[in-house]
C-alpha cells in the first residue's frame, strides 16, 4: 500500500463511488420508464373502450330520437287543424315560405314555433346523456362531487 501514493487512493475511491452511483440512476430511470410506459399503454387501452362504449350510445340515442321522432310527427301531423282550400301543406324549404305568405300577406314574425318532435328529441337526448354519465361514474367508480 505504501506504494501507491494517497491521491490515487482518493481518486480510485471516488471513480468508484462515481461509477455505483451512476449506475444505480441508470437502472433507476429504466425502471421507472418501464412503469411510466405500462401505465401509459393501460390509458390508451381504457380510452379505446370508453371510445367504442360512447359510439354505441351515440348510436342509440341517434336511432331513439330518430324514432320518437317519426312517432311524433305522425301524431302531431294527424291533429293539425286543416288549412283553407288552397293552401298547400309542406314540410319546410321553400314552400314553407310560399304557404307562410299565403296565410300572412304582411310577413309578421312573432317568433319561432318549436315543434312537438323537438321537444321529445331534446327530453330523450338529455336523458340518454345522464344514463350514461351514470353509468360511465359507476364503470370508472368516481366519484364527481
Amino acid at each position: 500500500m505504501s506504494l501507491i501514493p494517497w491521491y490515487y487512493r482518493w481518486l480510485a475511491i471516488g471513480l468508484l463511488s462515481t461509477t455505483l452511483v451512476a449506475f444505480g440512476w441508470i437502472k433507476g430511470a429504466g425502471h421507472v420508464q418501464q412503469q411510466w410506459d405500462a401505465m401509459v399503454s393501460a390509458d390508451k387501452i381504457v380510452m379505446t373502450k370508453v371510445k367504442a362504449v360512447q359510439t354505441v350510445k351515440t348510436q342509440e340515442i341517434n336511432h331513439e330520437t330518430n324514432r320518437l321522432i317519426a312517432r311524433s310527427d305522425a301524431y302531431w301531423g294527424l291533429r293539425q287543424p286543416s288549412l283553407p282550400s288552397g293552401v298547400p301543406r309542406s314540410s319546410g324549404g321553400a314552400d314553407a315560405e310560399t304557404s307562410a305568405d299565403a296565410l300572412d300577406p304582411a310577413r309578421r314574425v312573432e317568433g319561432s314555433e318549436c315543434s312537438p318532435a323537438d321537444g321529445a328529441a331534446d327530453a330523450i337526448l338529455i336523458l340518454q346523456w345522464q344514463r350514461w354519465v351514470v353509468e360511465m361514474k359507476k364503470a370508472t367508480n368516481e366519484g364527481w362531487d
